[in-house]
């Protein structure tokens, strides 16, 4: 059993599939350079220490990695979740994922951004609020996926029940 406080590729491209954050906008290869992007540097990659850093990532490094899918996540405008009448951009693309996929499919082929692309050209959401908007999504998937209440406040049980139904 691997370090319970460390997750590699293989759990980081299941996790990203399991939100359902790949597709048209973050494509598999995008969501593994987020991960790559984001892992520690380590001077020995050789030592068994080494390795395990070289190969997985930690809460750090997560957090970061999720930085990198907040940059490429093709998503709404802030004027395109009030008008819908949505609480946040999670809640939002999950109802057009469910009501109105080819228009959900269509937000993802125009408003993807390559990777290595200048994010911050155009009418960009700020770098802030588009975090703001990958972690409401993330919430809400793992919410609508479990018996638990629908309040961004995810427990245990919540992310326990998440993967064992996903």
């Amino acid at each position: 059993m691997g370090d319970p406080k460390r997750i590699d590729l293989v759990q980081w491209k299941d996790l990203m599939r399991r939100l359902r954050f790949t597709g048209a906008d973050l494509t598999e290869r995008d969501a593994t350079l987020c991960f790559m992007a984001s892992r520690m540097l380590v001077i020995d990659s050789h030592t068994e220490k080494g390795k395990k850093k070289c190969e997985s990532i930690r809460l750090e490094d997560f957090l970061e990695a999720m930085c990198h899918v907040a940059t490429l996540k093709a998503l709404p405008t802030e004027e395109e979740v009030a008008s819908s009448g949505c609480a946040d951009a999670g809640e939002y693309l999950i109802k057009l994922e469910t009501e109105h996929p080819m228009k959900l499919q269509q937000l993802e082929r125009e408003r993807g951004i390559p990777w290595g692309a200048d994010v911050w050209s155009g009418d960009m959401v700020s770098f802030a609020k588009r975090l703001d908007m990958v972690i409401c999504l993330m919430l809400r998937t793992i919410e609508e996926g479990t018996a638990g209440s629908d309040d961004l406040m995810v427990k245990a049980a919540e992310v326990t029940q998440f993967f064992q139904n996903t």
